[in-house]
């Protein structure tokens, strides 16, 4: 299958895969689609799933019980839109995971994963690999939130998601940048005027 192939690709640049460690993985890992609007588990409850995007794209929010949302997140191809801390903790998840878009997942259950990462250093290399990306990106955003205005963000978050930014509803960039539409609106505005729409 062309798509699993490049799954293949994609992870073995970071560390050699061993052909009977594919074959491993592809035997915990089931394919699963998830339609536009649908969700990936749920706030609330306890994860047991690892999921793996191969094709689509994802929100990761906070819904209140007020009805307010805020946007962690956004997954799209060859990461990982998964519920980490209830998946450690063994403790309800405190955010929805759900897809913007029709999208294609991988799913296994998470002991499965744990159990092939535990017994190969292949896995185990892409296991860290992908922790200190979402260490990374983590780090990134408190920064950004601690330290930058609305337009300085905005920019980042164009430069960042610059492959995806098209798939994405504008109201859910503002929630992602903690501001209203109305607000991103202006700050898009004053950002053309002074540098033009092509350098945003």
């Amino acid at each position: 299958m062309e798509v699993l192939n490049k799954v293949f690709e994609h992870f073995n640049q970071i560390s050699p895969i061993p052909p009977t460690e594919w074959e491993k993985a592809l035997s915990i890992f089931r394919p699963v689609k998830l339609q536009k609007g649908h969700f990936f588990e749920g706030q609330g409850q306890v994860a047991f799933k690892f999921a793996f995007v191969v094709k689509g794209l994802l929100r990761e929010y906070y819904a209140l019980n007020n009805g307010k949302e805020f946007i962690k997140n956004f997954k799209s191809e060859f990461q990982f839109p998964c519920h980490f801390r209830s998946l450690l903790l063994g403790e309800p998840s405190r955010h929805e995971v759900q897809a913007i878009e029709d999208t294609f997942l991988l799913v296994a259950n998470y002991a499965d994963y744990k159990n092939l990462v535990d017994n190969h250093m292949c896995w185990h290399k892409i296991a860290v690999s992908v922790l200190e990306e979402l260490l990374l990106e983590k780090e990134n955003r408190e920064f950004e939130f601690l330290t930058m205005q609305a337009g300085e963000r905005y920019k980042l978050f164009i430069k960042k998601y610059a492959h995806i930014v098209d798939r994405i509803p504008q109201y859910y960039i503002a929630s992602y940048l903690g501001i209203d539409p109305a607000s991103l609106n202006r700050v898009i505005r004053k950002l053309t005027k002074q540098t033009g729409p092509q350098q945003l």
